[in-house]
């Protein structure tokens, strides 16, 4: 359980671009470029939009923090944004989707079955309000009302993910089962390989 006094920010942001068929995601991250990002902040519960030209102050709100959470952020949002303001931004980060797939050991669910779409629909019912591979299409058509409030939603629904994980200790698993999840504080900032993490039941 985090100190009550800590500075948590949850964030996400959306690309200009879609990958290409057989690109790499390190390739991808060099090309794909930042067209929103959402945070919210847990000191005042306000939220800050951020648009491409506003990346350093995306950054220096970051760097403020005491913990960063994201989902799938350890490999992807926060390599774009390092990317993009050519320094390492983000230390202390928390990544949803590493503290499940820590858990897991040797079982894997099945393609699709541990993105925040499918495990928020079953944890939490509620789903994405769109998908990431309109994000582009509404960057490209100028619609940024309805890009900035699909970021937020992604946002709001990776925090009350992690409220929910925080509080009881599992997230619901393809089979509608109860998954236990391990210690936050064993993954905080982690970006190595997360197979090397030992399950501790919560």
């Amino acid at each position: 359980m985090r100190d009550r006094g800590d500075r948590v920010l949850v964030w996400d942001l959306e690309t200009k671009v879609m990958p290409e068929d057989g690109e790499t995601n390190d390739a991808y991250i060099q090309r794909c470029g930042i067209s929103v990002a959402a945070v919210w902040d847990s000191l005042d519960s306000e939220w800050s939009l951020y648009g491409s030209r506003d990346l350093d102050a995306l950054a220096e709100k970051l760097e403020k923090s005491d913990l960063v959470v994201g989902y799938n952020s350890i490999g992807f949002d926060h390599l774009v944004l390092d990317h993009n303001t050519r320094r390492r931004v983000i230390f202390n980060e928390l990544d949803l989707w590493r503290v499940i797939q820590a858990s897991m050991g040797a079982t894997r669910w099945g393609t699709g079955q541990g993105t925040l779409d499918a495990v928020s629909r079953r944890t939490l019912g509620r789903r994405k309000s769109g998908s990431g591979r309109d994000a582009p299409a509404l960057a490209a058509n100028g619609q940024w009302f309805e890009l900035a409030n699909y970021c937020m939603n992604d946002v709001m629904l990776t925090r009350e993910l992690w409220e929910f994980m925080e509080m009881h200790g599992y997230v619901i698993d393809p089979m509608g089962l109860k998954h236990k999840v391990g210690k936050f504080k064993e993954l905080e900032g982690q970006d190595a390989d997360v197979e090397s993490v030992l399950r501790k039941e919560v």
